[in-house]
This record gives C-alpha cells, sequence and structure tokens, in this order.
C-alpha cells in the first residue's frame, strides 16, 4: 500500500486553550528567541524529511496537512520558504490539497495570499465558538469578528476551500449560544465544517477543574441537541454529513482526513507526530528539544515503534472506516485487502448491531444508522 500523505506538525501556539491536550506549547515562552527557536524546528522538520528519503519513497503523496499548534503563528517567510523546500523534495504535480491550519488573529491579507501563492488550497480555521464569553472562558486568544474577518478574508484573497472548526458541549454553553455560532457560521459559508463535542481530558486545567468539582458540564440530554441541532442546521443548509464530525459542500470532503478514516498508510513529521506504514505506526519524540537533538545527530526522532498485527489492522480498519458516514466499510475491499470479508470476520458483533438498530448493511458497505452515529463510541467498541 503506497504512502499517500505527509502531516507536517507545528508544536507553536499563542496560548494553550483550558481544554487542549495537544503537543503545542506557547510560543511567548521563548518570546526573545522566537525566531530563531522556530527557524531551528523548521530546520529539524527538513532534516526528518531528509532522512526519510533515504528509506522511504515520497512520490506517491497527494494530500499535505500542516497542523498544530497554530502554524501561521509563523512568519510568512517561513512558511513559504518550508514550502519551497518540500516542492524541492516532492512530486508536487500529484499533490491535490494542501491544508495549513489557522487560528484567528495569526493571518492577514498578505499573509493569505502568500500562502495561497506557495501552494496551500485549503485552510482550516479553529472558530470553536462564535460567542465573545464563551471563547474567553475557554481560553481562545481571539473574538468572535475576528475569527469571522480570519474567515473573510480567506475569501477575499481567494480560498475556495476552507474549513472551520467548532466545539460543542462545553462547560457553560447553552443551546442558545450554540444556535446562535450555527447561524453566524451558516453565514460565513464555509465549504467545510468539523465540530466536536468537547472530551475532558485529565492532564488540562479543565480536566483538573472537572476533577476537583470545579467545573460543571452540559447534561447528555442537552449535548445531543446540540449535536442534533449541529446536524440539522448544516444539512438543512446544503451540506453533506460524510464523517462522524465532518461535514462538507459537494466535493470539499478533506482528502488528507479521508486517507486516515481508510485506515491507509500516511507520515508524519514533527515533535510527537504519528506514521503507518509497512504495517507499524510510529511515534515521534513529543519534547521539541529532544526531538530537534535527535535529528542534529542524524537519527530519526522515533519514541515509539509499534508493530500492528493482521488482527489490529483489521479492528482499526472497521471502526475507522464506520466513521465514514456515507461511505462505511465497503465488503469487497476489505476481503481484497485482508483476505476474508468482514461479515465472517466479525459476524456476531456484527449482527448484535444490527439487531441493536446501530448498524446495516446496504449493497456492499457496512453503515451506521442515524441512531448509531451518536452512539458510535459504543459501536467501534465492538471492534477493539
Amino acid at each position: 500500500m503506497m504512502i499517500r500523505a505527509l502531516y507536517i506538525h507545528i508544536p507553536f501556539c499563542l496560548a494553550k486553550c483550558k481544554y487542549c491536550d495537544f503537543n503545542s506549547y506557547p510560543l511567548a515562552v521563548f518570546e526573545r528567541t522566537r525566531k530563531r527557536r522556530a527557524e531551528n524546528y523548521l530546520a529539524a522538520l527538513r532534516q526528518e524529511i531528509l532522512l526519510l528519503l533515504k528509506d522511504i519513497s515520497l512520490d506517491e503523496i497527494e494530500t499535505i496537512y500542516m497542523g498544530g499548534g497554530t502554524p501561521t503563528i509563523l512568519d510568512t517567510d517561513q512558511l513559504v520558504s518550508f514550502m519551497e523546500f518540500l516542492k524541492s523534495q516532492l512530486n508536487f504535480s500529484r499533490i491535490q490539497e494542501a491544508t495549513i491550519e489557522a487560528n484567528p488573529g495569526t493571518v492577514s491579507l498578505e499573509k493569505l495570499l502568500a500562502l495561497k501563492g506557495a501552494g496551500f488550497n485549503r485552510i482550516s480555521i479553529g472558530i470553536q465558538s462564535l460567542d465573545n464569553w464563551m471563547l474567553g472562558f475557554m481560553g481562545r486568544t481571539h473574538n468572535a469578528e475576528e475569527a469571522a474577518a480570519a474567515v473573510s478574508m480567506a475569501r477575499e484573497t481567494g480560498w475556495e476551500n476552507i474549513n472551520v472548526d467548532l466545539i460543542y458541549g462545553l462547560p457553560n454553553q447553552s443551546t442558545g449560544i450554540w444556535e446562535d455560532t450555527l447561524r453566524r457560521v451558516i453565514q460565513l459559508d464555509p465549504e467545510h465544517v468539523s465540530s466536536y463535542g468537547l472530551k475532558i481530558e485529565s492532564n488540562t486545567p479543565w480536566g483538573r477543574d472537572y476533577s476537583n468539582n470545579q467545573l460543571s458540564l452540559p447534561e447528555d440530554e442537552v449535548v445531543f441537541y446540540m449535536y442534533e441541532t449541529l446536524q440539522s442546521t448544516l444539512i438543512q443548509n446544503g451540506y453533506l454529513h460524510y464523517e462522524i464530525s465532518n461535514y462538507c459542500k459537494s466535493q470539499k470532503e478533506s482528502k488528507h482526513n479521508s486517507i486516515y478514516w481508510h485506515n491507509e498508510y500516511y507520515l508524519g513529521i514533527g515533535s510527537g507526530a504519528a506514521s503507518f506504514y509497512n504495517g507499524k505506526r510510529f511515534y515521534n519524540i513529543k519534547d521539541i528539544d529532544l526531538y530537534m537533538d535527535s535529528l542534529a545527530k542524524g537519527f530519526r526522532p522515533h519514541e515509539e515503534a509499534i508493530d500492528l498485527t493482521l488482527e489490529d489492522q483489521m479492528s482499526e480498519t472497521m471502526f475507522m472506516k464506520l466513521r465514514l458516514i456515507s461511505a462505511g466499510v465497503n465488503i469487497p475491499d476489505f476481503k481484497k485487502r485482508f483476505g476474508i470479508s468482514p461479515i465472517d470476520k466479525y459476524y456476531n458483533e456484527i449482527k448484535k448491531l444490527i439487531d441493536l438498530g446501530l448498524i446495516h448493511i446496504q449493497g456492499d458497505a457496512i453503515r451506521l444508522t442515524q441512531k448509531g452515529i451518536p452512539l458510535a463510541n459504543l459501536v467501534f467498541m465492538e471492534f477493539v
């Protein structure tokens, strides 16, 4: 199976949000040496790619995704220069989609024009909410007006594939606040919307507050109403619900993320990045300095490598592809890849879930039902 996706991790951000457990660090901590630190990190990324090329062909890469953190916290010249390096190492004529993540307040008309000119053709903007009180409570560094302005600037500078990220189920988030955010998102008219229910992580400020009974979350019924409102609002306004947490206009599915959901091979570079190829899962060193030190010594910065058995890969393929609302698990494709039909392999599990009304078989595919979508984690557990 060829490697079609390349993920590039930029671990720097303006400030750590109260719910965030991603491998990211406020660049302001290094304010006096900010530019040099970013340059050193980008040099390490270049070195990692050069080391990869000694063992792996990148000729089949079709999608690039630069995430974080907040990649657009870097200077424009740094980002453009790195893209020029990528063009010198990859077969860029094959690149169908090149995404960069951005937060409001870290982009300008000039930067957006330069990024588009450098080869990015999709932008993912971390709005999360369009309520100013809510944004402040979350620890976001932008306000609703800056969020709307970021989308407008992207549109003005010619971006034709804009995603916005949203979160629901937040502490103190009323249904009215959520409905107002959705109404304003529809007015912004992005091509793609990613929206996730909040998950409390123990190693975050909100996680610690929650464990100390200092943070209350909406009741499950309220969160379910928010999910239903999200789904109905977007569908009624022309969006396809194609993955559990993702909605798009016609032909605007995320090509890069779809490679993950189909459980195909991908490469990740940068501190803490993950890769999957040759039947193995690789995890890079998370600590930025240790990551850069490993590369400076000429070593691949792997912290862990896990051999995935055939059982592991079949299991992951089932619950990853079931995330795809429209496509689901294609039965002939699964059999071609693993030499056994998923119905034969998971007969008891599939029968149980069908009896519960959580999945169904239509033609050549196994898919979640409408009842099964909000209960997807229960479905996935059957295949773990």
